[in-house]
Formats: C-alpha cells, structure tokens, sequence
C-alpha cells in the first residue's frame, strides 16, 4: 500500500472529500463512521461550511465515546458542537453496533484506532473498553477510565475504511505499522488486512528515509 501524502490542510480535506464521495457511489447503506478529536477538526469545518450535497442523505456515528467519569459522552458533545448541521443524521451509540460500511478513522499515539486499545484482540467488533494511561493522559481522564468503541473486527467488515495520521507524535506508530509483518496495533491490523484501506498522512506524519524506500 503507498499512502497518500497531502501538503496541507485544504489538501487532506479535498482528498477525504474525493474519497468519500467515491465510497459512496459504491456504497448500498450509506453509514460513515467517524472519529472525534483533533485530526478531523478542519473536515468538519470544511463540512459546516461548505454543506457538501453528497452528505445530504447520509448517516453518520461516531467511533467511540467516554463512558463514566466528568467527561462521559464527550465526543457526542464535540459531534454536537463541530457538526450541528448534521445533528439529526447521526445514530446514537446502542448496545447493538451498527452494520459495518465506510468508516473514517485517526491514528491515536499508540496506535489504537477508536477505542480499540494495543491489548485487545483484534477480533473486537463493539462493546466497553478499559482505556489504556497513555489514551487516559491525552484525553484529561483519571484511570481507570472506561470507553465504548467499535474495534478491527467490525472496521474489518466496513466496505471501505480511510484511516488519517497527522502530526510528528504519529510519525513513529505510522513507520511501525509501514513496516512489520506482524501486527502490533489495530491501526496496523487493518493497514494490512482490510481489502479496501486507504491511510493519508500529512508532512509531519511521513516516516524517516520513506521516500528513499519507495525509490
């Protein structure tokens, strides 16, 4: 797989735009998954603002959430805050998972891809998670720390996944993932057995000598 490298911002979000629409195309459900955070911050934005006419009969859901603690339900608030016009086409989160289709996704710093911490089995599909100190640390939570979260077993079912790395603190897991052939993380599980992946990463993201490897 050659990931795709974007400039900037205005890039990443044309190139996820380009991506979505085609998903869509050759898609039959019309559910998009989607992460919180700061790596989509912008995407959302753009979506705000511009009010792109192929989200307009979409569903969407967020990934993961924070269950217990001051900061339960945090990501559906900053759904609520990024997206407000979209507000009523997002599914809640349910005991019962949604069916997998095209799903969005970031990178966290150890790897993890929604809430699917190093140590769980890849075979997770949904359900509550124990969330590791290093997620717990970068999201202001006092361990230990549970979280609801969609996992590689249900993104191995998605139609398509595109997963977005950026920033220097990613640069590391994202060289791991490009180069081992045992798994380590969910990120890299699904780098290398998903069918249909696609992984963008910004300058910052980009690991050391790869454009030497891919010469």
């Amino acid at each position: 797989m050659n990931p795709i490298i974007v400039q900037d911002e205005a890039a990443l979000i044309m190139t996820v735009n380009n991506w979505l629409q085609k998903s869509l195309l050759n898609s039959t459900q019309k559910i998009i998954q989607l992460p919180a955070g700061n790596t989509p911050r912008y995407l959302y934005q753009n979506w705000e603002q511009s009010h792109p006419e192929f989200l307009n009969n979409v569903i969407f859901q967020q990934v993961d959430d924070v269950l217990d603690g001051p900061k339960a339900g945090c990501f559906k608030l900053f759904f609520e805050e990024h997206l407000p016009s979209y507000k009523n086409q997002f599914l809640p989160l349910t005991d019962t998972p949604t069916a997998p289709n095209i799903a969005i996704l970031g990178v966290g710093a150890n790897g993890h891809l929604a809430f699917h911490e190093p140590k769980i089995n890849f075979s997770f599909n949904y359900g509550c998670v124990m969330l590791s100190p290093t997620t717990c640390q970068n999201l202001n939570l006092t361990p230990p720390s549970w979280g609801i979260s969609y996992g590689a077993g249900h993104f191995l079912q998605c139609h398509s996944v595109l997963i977005i790395a950026k920033g220097k603190n990613k640069k590391a897991i994202v060289e791991t993932a490009l180069q081992e052939k045992k798994p380590s993380s969910a990120f890299s599980y699904i780098l290398k057995s998903h069918h249909n992946c696609s992984l963008i990463l910004d300058q910052d993201c980009v690991p050391k000598n790869f454009f030497n490897k891919s010469n």
